[in-house]
């Protein structure tokens, strides 16, 4: 057996009770019960956290019947649940089956089927779009809060442990020949000695924090989920966005990644930056260039992988220090894992010798002993017990290798049809097999195009007499249709070519040359109906496209050629993106573009679509329920005391939150954390200075008594790094949430980003790590647009009338405040608090010159008139509001409390005032009927850029009514009578709610000057 001792991995092995992984993560969760296991966009879990919540569903598995050799199906989006999900179904003896939620839904149907799932783990939205019910197995919604509230109820601890390292641990469908995915079955001891391997060669320790780049139901993400939680690593998952090219390598710099499996397409479209902590790159899934190894291996161990999914992952890896290559070296896989052998044999079944090419076989635990699902005719053929060789199970992997000199192996290519892409393995056999079925397709072959780094499918066609007399692009539209209704996105060809039969060479093999050839004679060969059609604004989206791309500007195009008919890939998709929302001006989504086949118009759509689109942008929130994301509705946090009783405040800068602030730190409040939107510490300092001068509260000791944080709450871990966000998070007990992006005229997609994005963050951090009380500042504006329904006004919820509301800020607002209730519900320690119309303190009676009331009054002198109406307006000093939300927050109150001056002051009375105080100068102001002040409004330079509330419909019809004409339709809105009787009844200092007439604050205000 020449060279055999070199396939050879070490022999290590471990107590029988190592090897399954609930007992060596309990082990871990153990040692390190405070250290942060997981992190993304969606929050932070400890091991200890993670262990319970996986505990409390593992429970619920194991009553509905989960044990060992059952699989429980998961389709999540990538988030903590993913993870919570795997180990609840370990710790139930189950086996895990990940369905990634892009899939079309008969590939999901076939694999459920197929894989005897006992249960699916998924959320609503997933299941309502997946269309999946109780027909075929039991449905567990993770978002839903009976759910929820059921999970609570389970015990901390685990449950009992019943499965054998013999048992399934996952299950991982491929594609397959026969036009049909095949699932292969992994056990605790194939996955056990993988994590072994990881630990022994130190390819993850428990200071890396590790980043999963790969999709849940590729086999890579095994290796992070099980090698990082195994050794107590830190795993970080990051969004979709956060892995594309042009994003990569700063997610791996801000987010301190350590260590990262990843494609070597991905490195080869990412420029390598200085990345001091990435101390590990794993590459798989692709054949590495010795470029790769040589640029992105420097100041780091670089490992090149390899293992088909049937071993487990990985069986054999090179290792590389400081991207060294010996003179002469290929890339090559290295050697076997522990405990695993390789043989290279020849077509009769021969050890190869040195330097021959061979068939790659691989022995030992990493082989799956389960194999194929329901296929025993393919496990015959790929998988048996070599005796003959002592080495036991065996799997027979199709792909082809040699020995180097060095004593290393070289994986040269494939044996049969299969092909890699973008680390997926691809049958290209189940993709023709299904264009086959398609009357208009006589033959077809499908082959990887494009340089190295940026490779695509492109499918040649051989079309029957039906499919000649077809336009290609009706023809290909249809391909492909018929193809995503069957396939994952990324077994789809990105482009179709027509020829007229298939180039073989003497060999009757596929003529890969000549299929070059017939490539550039399509490319060339423009079609009448390619030409022309495009609108003018089409042509500049065209024009935008082909310089985006990097194509000849004269190149023909008609308005349904396709970003993949002209060589577009999903690798190249994040810088072209970029580079055409900067030439057209626009703000493109990423998840509107990526991986699909759009067309020149529909980029021109999606160019066009944010002012189009604005007003369908509430109604699409609203059907999103339930509002709170399932990551916080179930990681409610595990009561756990702060390191500190330190406060933390939204909205410093803001009206109410620098009247807030300043009266906190009056009441000898210290060590108050303030977010605030700056580059640095003192800019913000600054800032949170300027705010409370401009209303004459600063003072020079205040500096001393706050900590300002740079952040930004709109965005994930609230724009702070992640270290400082969980240090942050274990240190805070109190969020007081100010913050909010207050305009009557802005739309609901403008201010999403603070009052709803930023609402969702905020909930996020509260709780994250420990449990947080959360004091939040709502407003009256959630009733806007309800017009006279009951509890209209009342201090209670108002999820019963969302589709009403109107003005973007009422409807940022409304779901902000549905997210807090849901929280609420779910056990949240709460403070909802609605203040009225805002104006100057008692003291100092300086109020916002851009307030709408403000503006309201200044514009009535301005003109000259105000409208003729029956309309009371509540003055509410601000100071009080501040003084009433400490006292309400610091008795631990809870619920939802309104702040309103009870002693309104009418319409006509404010006009009166106001002519008292003109008449010395001559002037005056005129009341005149409502719809002619409203046809003045236009000429009011105050009153001009909030026009829109008195002139623009709400409705589809020009003659519909405007904001105004709502509210004022509205009783409740008309008299300012809105209740406070919870308010009343629970504040501990009456004195409070003391309330100066509205005449007197007007005449305080006028004083000020407008």
């Amino acid at each position: 057996m020449v060279g055999s001792k070199a396939f050879d991995g070490d022999i290590v092995t471990y107590p029988e009770l190592q090897l399954l992984p609930t007992m060596r993560f309990d082990g871990v969760v153990n040692k390190y019960p405070n250290k942060v296991a997981v992190i993304s966009l969606h929050g932070v879990l400890t091991y200890s956290q993670l262990c319970v919540a996986a505990n409390q569903l593992a429970w619920h598995l194991q009553k509905i019947g989960v044990g060992p050799e059952d699989v429980v199906a998961v389709s999540l989006e990538r988030g903590n649940l993913f993870v919570v999900a795997i180990m609840a179904i370990w710790k139930a003896n189950g086996a895990y089956l990940p369905l990634d939620i892009s899939m079309p839904s008969s590939r999901m149907d076939f694999m459920i089927s197929d894989g005897h799932a006992r249960c699916i783990i998924t959320t609503e939205s997933v299941a309502r779009a997946r269309k999946l019910d109780e027909s075929t197995s039991t449905v567990l919604l993770l978002d839903d809060i009976g759910f929820i509230q059921t999970m609570w109820q389970y015990p901390l601890s685990s449950p009992p442990r019943t499965a054998q390292n013999h048992n399934l641990a996952y299950v991982l469908y491929t594609s397959g020949t026969s036009g049909k995915p095949k699932g292969v079955g992994i056990t605790h001891h194939n996955l056990i000695n993988l994590v072994n391997d990881i630990q022994h060669t130190k390819e993850i320790v428990p200071d890396d924090r590790v980043m999963v780049f790969s999709p849940f139901c590729f086999d890579a993400t095994i290796r992070d989920i099980a090698g990082t939680l195994l050794t107590g690593a830190t795993l970080y998952i990051p969004d979709q966005e956060e892995v594309l090219p042009g994003n990569f390598v700063e997610t791996l710099q801000s987010r301190k990644i350590t260590n990262v499996v990843v494609t070597p397409s991905v490195l080869q479209n990412c420029r390598p930056q200085s990345l001091p902590l990435l101390r590990m790159i794993v590459t798989a899934g692709e054949k590495v260039g010795k470029d790769i190894i040589q640029t992105w291996g420097k100041g780091r161990i670089l490992i090149n992988a390899y293992g088909p999914t049937e071993a487990t992952v990985c069986c054999a890896k090179k290792t590389y220090h400081e991207g060294e290559l010996l003179v002469g070296e290929n890339v090559s896989i290295g050697v076997p894992i522990l405990n695993t052998k390789i043989h290279i044999l020849d077509s009769e079944g021969r050890l190869a010798k040195n330097g021959v090419i061979g068939e790659i076989y691989i022995s030992g635990p990493s082989v799956s002993s389960k194999g194929y699902l329901n296929l025993p005719e393919l496990n015959n053929e790929r998988f048996f017990n070599n005796m003959y060789m002592g080495v036991g199970r065996t799997f027979r992997t199709g792909d082809l290798g040699r020995l180097t000199p060095c004593g290393d192996i070289e994986c040269v290519g494939r044996k049969d049809s299969q092909i890699k892409l973008h680390g997926q393995r691809i049958e290209s056999e189940e993709i023709t097999e299904l264009l086959l079925t398609d009357p208009a397709v006589l033959g077809a072959i499908i082959v990887l195009e494009g340089p190295n780094n940026d490779q695509y499918i492109a499918c040649y066609v051989v079309r029957t007499p039906t499919g000649i007399l077809m336009k290609e692009s009706d023809l290909s539209t249809r391909l492909d249709s018929l193809l995503r209704k069957r396939l994952p996105s990324y077994s789809i060809p990105s482009t179709f070519l027509y020829i007229d039969s298939i180039p073989t060479t003497i060999s009757n093999k596929v003529d890969l040359k000549a299929l070059h050839h017939a490539t550039l004679a399509c490319k060339d060969k423009i079609s009448p109906e390619k030409v022309g059609n495009l609108t003018p604004f089409e042509r500049v989206v065209a024009t935008a496209l082909l310089d985006a791309m990097g194509l000849a500007p004269n190149l023909p195009l008609n308005a349904q050629t396709t970003y993949s008919e002209l060589g577009g890939t999903s690798l190249q998709a994040a810088m072209v993106l970029q580079s055409l929302n900067h030439i057209l001006k626009c703000k493109i989504k990423f998840a509107k573009f990526y991986r699909r086949k759009l067309s020149v118009r529909d980029i021109a759509s999606l160019a066009t679509e944010n002012e189009i689109g604005e007003s369908q942008e509430f109604h699409a929130a609203l059907q999103q329920q339930p509002y709170l994301p399932q990551d916080i509705s179930f990681h409610r946090a595990i009561a756990c005391t702060a390191s500190s009783q330190r406060l933390m405040l939204t909205g410093a800068t803001g009206f109410l939150g620098a009247h807030v602030l300043s009266a906190l730190l009056e009441k000898g409040t210290t060590g108050v954390v303030c977010l605030v939107r700056s580059t640095n510490k003192l800019s913000g300092l600054r800032r949170v200075e300027a705010a409370l001068k401009s209303w004459s509260l600063w003072k020079n000791e205040y500096m001393h008594h706050i900590d300002i944080i740079p952040a930004n709450i709109s965005q994930a871990f609230l724009g702070m790094d992640p270290d400082k966000y969980i240090l942050l998070a274990q240190s805070v007990h109190e969020v007081w949430h100010c913050a909010a992006e207050v305009s009557f005229v802005a739309s609901y997609a403008d201010l999403e980003g603070t009052n709803v994005d930023g609402m969702r963050e905020v909930l996020r951090f509260s709780n994250a790590l420990t449990t947080k009380r959360l004091i939040y500042v709502s407003t009256l504006a959630v009733f806007f647009g309800a017009r006279n329904k009951v509890d209209y006004g009342e201090e209670k919820s108002t999820a019963k009338w969302g589709q009403d509301v109107v003005t973007g800020y009422g409807q940022t607002k409304w779901i902000a405040e549905q997210m807090v209730v849901e929280f609420q519900d779910q056990g949240g320690d709460v403070l909802i608090f609605r203040p009225g119309r805002l104006l100057g303190s008692l003291s100092k009676g300086l109020s916002p010159s851009s307030d709408l009331t403000m503006r309201l009054l200044s514009s009535f002198i301005e003109i000259g008139v105000a409208p003729s109406l029956s309309w009371y307006i509540d003055f509410t000093p601000v100071d009080l509001c501040a003084e009433a939300l400490i006292d309400l927050a610091s008795s631990g109150k809870n619920g939802i409390y309104h702040f309103i001056n009870p002693r309104p002051i009418s319409l006509v009375a404010i006009v009166e005032q106001l002519n008292r105080l003109l008449k010395p100068a001559g002037r005056s102001v005129t009341m005149i009927p409502y719809q002619n002040w409203k046809q003045k409004i236009m000429q009011s330079v105050t009153l001009r850029p909030l026009s829109a509330l008195f002139t623009d419909s709400i409705g589809q019809n020009a003659n519909d009514w405007s904001v105004l004409d709502a509210l004022l339709d509205t009783t409740t809105f008309r008299r300012s009578s809105y209740s406070i009787r919870r308010l009343q009844e629970d504040i501990t200092d009456p004195g409070i709610l003391k309330f100066p007439g509205c005449s007197e604050l007007l005449a305080r205000y006028m004083a000020q000057g407008f």
